[in-house]
């Protein structure tokens, strides 16, 4: 009994040392009512303070490049659901981008290991490649957001960035609400 105790103690402690190594690591991003967590990847700045200028609530961008003269852009817009699923504004956000870009092509895009329904696209259009996930932290319907994060730069190169927007996303971490979204 003793012996077992122990082992649900030191099991305890492992788990709870490495929840608190993670979350040392982890940027707290608040928004109107809600909070989230993310990593910033490896060579990555966050910017949290002017992100709202730009209808976000995060961006990242390489080293000391800033929104203007980035090459390649990561971020995060938490968004209203009004009654419709991640995929469904990902789908209706397709046909916007159709309608904006006649030679805009998809390419199929997952990212794996996520503990909340998501869907994902690769945009191509204009010389441009935008790799996109649609996440619901909390699917249920009356639930009333939900996020986008967005890796987007030239054609040629956002390719090379693709495992490090795949690390941020498998980051997120939902706190929940702390008071009611309208």
């Amino acid at each position: 009994m003793k012996l077992r105790l122990v082992l649900i103690l030191i099991l305890s402690i492992t788990i709870c040392s490495g929840f608190i190594n993670k979350l040392d690591d982890a940027l707290l991003i608040l928004g109107d009512g809600f909070s989230f967590m993310v990593n910033e990847p490896e060579n990555w700045h966050c910017y949290t303070r002017d992100a709202g200028k730009y209808g976000l609530n995060a961006y990242f961008c390489m080293g000391n490049e800033n929104f203007y003269n980035a090459a390649v852009v990561m971020y995060i817009r938490v968004m209203t659901k009004d009654n419709h699923s991640a995929d469904e504004h990902l789908q209706g956000d397709m046909e916007d981008f159709r309608d904006k870009y006649s030679d805009i092509k998809y390419d199929d895009f997952s990212i794996t290991d996520l503990t909340y329904n998501n869907s994902s696209k690769i945009y191509i259009y204009n010389n441009y490649r935008d790799y996109v996930c649609y996440l619901e932290p909390d699917p249920a319907p009356e639930s009333p957001l939900y996020l986008i994060f967005v890796l987007s730069g030239p054609e040629e190169t956002a390719h090379n960035y693709q495992a490090d927007f795949i690390k941020l996303v498998q980051s997120f971490q939902w706190l929940g609400y702390f008071h009611k979204v309208k």
